[in-house]
């Protein structure tokens, strides 16, 4: 089973926070140089979910990064769409690789180089 997590992009401050307490306060905190910042979380805020995967170095993958396959030319934005997520080529009119989890069943090493709200 995967997990269920979420992060946020806050627009207006341009940060990207982790939510905490999401189900219960609707609160979420960023990780500044020197301190943890709790905001409420506003309509605005955009929330994407985590794929319930990791990439080389351990990071968390959400909807809305930006991957690249080892050994691979490409670049693709991590979505959730018609209940999976998907990755469409970033910046390349080629269109959909399709599911995620295909990367991992065909042993490719997946890195993230960013997101689309901080690139």
């Amino acid at each position: 089973m995967r997990e269920l997590r979420f992060r946020a992009w806050n627009e207006h401050d341009k940060l990207m926070a982790d939510p905490f307490g999401l189900r219960e306060n609707l609160m979420w905190r960023s990780k500044h140089e020197t301190a943890v910042t709790y905001k409420a979380l506003m309509p605005e805020d955009i929330v994407m979910q985590f794929t319930g995967l990791k990439d080389k170095n351990g990071e968390d993958i959400y909807e809305g990064d930006i991957i690249s396959l080892i050994g691979a030319t490409y670049t693709y934005v991590v979505k959730f769409e018609d209940y999976k997520f998907v990755c469409d080529h970033h910046n390349k009119p080629f269109g959909r690789w399709g599911d995620i989890y295909k990367f991992k069943e065909l042993n490719f090493e997946i890195e993230i180089i960013g997101n689309i709200y901080q690139s």
